[in-house]
């Protein structure tokens, strides 16, 4: 089916076509998916959507630049969309008017956003929801979603409100932070998730007595500027740990290998590089993401 572009008198225009929507785990759906160029002052759409598609199953926003204002996003009425599995909210400016205790929660098994205090609790807690992806969110959010979440994306991770965030990752399959600043690590209640990844990360702190606490099973690092100052790389306890670089390794990683243990092999990846002597001779299998193991 061809993309139908649609254009309203209140100035909301959006595109409408059926797609196949992978969701991993050798699921795909058919769906409407419903991709939205321009919102009217108000950024109210969903009545006029869910009158022309009542199935939708899919809303991303891709808003054509109009001038510097921050869209207004208003999601309320969302929780008319039954079929509603992806959601897509490149906005800052959300709001919901409706209760959060009496808005129906939509079927949504992936939701990618930016984090809005009151606005993205509520689309997390869909019972459906296998994967989040958020920015500027505290880890604390957590604790809203569902248990049967398996992939977590946090960027610009913000300041944990609580000490107890950490405790809620056991549940995940993978959890990943990138592109923040200072992260400060807590292990979790029980266990970790089966692949843990910090990219592009300023100051990572904390690491290595959390892994002392709960070992990582699969731990993965690029781009992290600053490792856990004060503290040993080689104190770091996971059954398999891969640095990623671009050209070249972290300093971090340059001054720490002349005194790494004889079997830093066994459980270190990392390219080889001229200032890390002996890694051209290591090969490991790649790790196998949750969703290509099943």
């Amino acid at each position: 089916m061809m993309s139908e572009r649609f254009e309203s008198q209140t100035g909301l225009v959006w595109n409408a076509q059926r797609e196949n929507i992978r969701f991993g785990r050798g699921r795909t759906e058919k769906l409407t998916c419903v991709r939205i160029r321009k919102l009217p002052e108000n950024g109210c759409f969903a009545d006029e959507i869910h009158r022309v598609h009542p199935d939708t199953g899919l809303i991303d926003f891709v808003l054509d630049e109009q001038n510097n204002a921050e869209p207004i996003v208003d999601l309320t009425g969302i929780s008319h969309f039954h079929n509603l599995k992806v959601i897509n909210i490149d906005a800052k400016n959300q709001v919901l008017r409706e209760e959060l205790g009496h808005a129906a929660t939509p079927s949504l098994v992936r939701v990618i956003t930016k984090y809005v205090e009151g606005v993205t609790e509520c689309l997390v807690q869909s019972p459906e929801l296998r994967s989040l992806e958020l920015e500027g969110a505290p880890i604390d959010i957590l604790g809203v979603a569902p248990g049967a979440l398996s992939t977590v994306t946090l960027g610009k991770l913000t300041q944990t409100k609580t000490r107890s965030a950490w405790e809620n990752l056991p549940t995940i399959d993978e959890f990943s932070v990138e592109r923040s600043g200072t992260v400060c690590v807590s292990p979790p209640s029980v266990q970790w998730p089966e692949l843990v990844s910090f990219v592009s990360v300023s100051l990572l702190k904390g690491i290595v007595k959390s892994s002392q606490c709960i070992p990582f099973k699969f731990l993965y690092l690029e781009g992290v500027r600053l490792f856990d100052p004060g503290a040993s790389f080689w104190d770091l306890a996971a059954e398999r740990v891969t640095v990623a670089y671009a050209t070249k390794p972290p300093k971090w990683l340059v001054d720490a290998w002349p005194t790494r243990p004889a079997d830093w092999a066994d459980w270190l990846v990392v390219p080889y590089h001229p200032s890390l002597p002996g890694s051209e001779h290591v090969v490991h299998e790649e790790y196998v993401p949750v969703e290509g193991q099943r």
